[in-house]
């Protein structure tokens, strides 16, 4: 699988334009940030997650892959939740269900492999 994926040293060719450890340390702090989220929502600081949330976002930016997107969506829908705002936590939930799908459409790395590389198209958020 590796090999199909190229080297974090090199540019690469084809529809993956970064290599999976390139996208792990993009999404390090990111991933940290996102699960001190679900922590603060789980504590009842909901704010405080929510704001973190947002924070994870910002700093993936436009290149965000649409795995790490569905799952802040899904923090964001439980967070909304926490806080009984159902629209915003629908919202959430349909934004994270439209990243899904752009995992579930994009061509695959190979044999038993997942899709992580696909980026997700930026949405505003409430």
């Amino acid at each position: 699988m590796f090999t199909q994926l190229g080297s974090a040293r090199e540019p690469q060719q084809g529809p993956y334009p970064r290599s999976l450890s390139t996208i792990v340390l993009l999404l390090g702090g990111a991933y940290q940030q996102g699960s001190l989220a679900q922590f603060e929502v789980e504590v009842g600081n909901v704010a405080q997650g929510l704001s973190l949330i947002r924070g994870a976002r910002r700093q993936l930016g436009s290149e965000c892959p649409a795995i790490a997107a569905a799952w802040l969506s899904a923090l964001e829908a439980v967070a909304h939740a926490t806080a009984g705002d159902e629209r915003a936590a629908d919202r959430a939930l349909l934004a994270g269900a439209a990243d899904v799908e752009q995992i579930r459409t994009a061509p695959s790395l190979g044999a038993g492999s997942r899709n992580i590389a696909r980026t997700a198209p930026r949405r505003a958020r409430a």
